[in-house]
């Protein structure tokens, strides 16, 4: 897909908008774990997403509780 595709998918469009998937995803990751989806693409040949969830032992060290 293009650059333009791209960056269109983790921004939500609008209210009526129903390609929230991916958006939502991205959201809850980034809430629970601080980092969100890694969207790779090479136009006309593939897309590749990912993600990092951190060891408990290293989550307990970024998000301490107050």
């Amino acid at each position: 897909m293009d650059n333009t595709t791209m960056e269109r998918l983790l921004v939500r469009r609008s209210e009526t908008s129903t390609g929230i998937g991916l958006l939502n995803t991205d959201l809850r990751l980034k809430q629970h774990y601080g980092k969100g989806l890694q969207i790779k693409s090479d136009l006309n040949q593939g897309t590749a997403i990912s993600f990092v969830v951190l060891k408990k032992k290293e989550i307990s060290k970024k998000f301490k509780p107050e």
